[in-house]
């Protein structure tokens, strides 16, 4: 098997696909860099399905991978997570106006929605976190001068989602409405913050 990284040709001929990314993975590493694409013969091939092809020989000709600077890749999922959290903030506008009707399907089809991207974004931040090796209990971060720890705003998150569950299971509706129009818009802002100030961090330390 003929494997490229970058379009660099690998010295020696792995036999299996597992060989193949373990050699393209530590190439990958010796200049500070991650494995984000692989194809086969031309094709692109899922993580589901390399894991199907792991040990298997001589189903794969040549195989090619690319790279990505990891500090890079992770401030451009931030800037996605911050774009989802302008998005959120008028799903939760949605989402309130349905509470003031008390038509509890709508609100649940809104909710569905304004969950869904929170989940995506604390899910960004802690695989990106997972990546680079970052300890989220201790990271830091300023806005103005003033030091903020990463910590809290995970925190006002995990409680704010809290106070939203209970609201919802007891179905009042006013309750959720003020949660998703005051309290969860601030979360946005402050998330949106935290997400671009760790997005400039990151495009520093790649720069340097």
């Amino acid at each position: 098997m003929k494997v490229f990284l970058d379009e660099v040709p690998l010295s020696g001929e792995p036999l299996t696909i597992s060989e193949a990314i373990q050699a393209g993975a530590r190439s990958a590493e010796l200049v500070g860099r991650i494995v984000v694409n692989v194809s086969g013969d031309g094709r692109a091939l899922a993580e589901a399905e390399l894991n199907g092809l792991h040990e298997a020989s001589g189903v794969i000709a040549e195989m090619r991978m690319i790279s990505a600077d990891p500090h890079s890749l992770v401030a451009g999922v931030f800037g996605d997570a911050c774009a989802a959290l302008q998005t959120v903030k008028q799903l939760q506008a949605a989402a309130s106006d349905a509470c003031a009707t008390g038509a509890a399907g709508a609100v649940f089809e809104q909710l569905a929605g304004v969950l869904d991207t929170w989940r995506a974004v604390r899910d960004a931040l802690d695989k990106s976190a997972s990546l680079l090796g970052i300890d989220l209990a201790t990271l830091v971060y300023d806005v103005n001068g003033r030091s903020q720890r990463v910590i809290d705003q995970i925190s006002a998150l995990s409680a704010g989602l809290e106070r939203l569950r209970a609201a919802v299971q007891s179905q009042d509706w006013s309750a959720v409405g003020d949660l998703l129009s005051d309290d969860f818009n601030h979360l946005a802002d402050q998330w949106s913050t935290l997400l671009e100030v760790l997005a400039r961090k990151l495009n520093r330390t790649n720069r340097s």
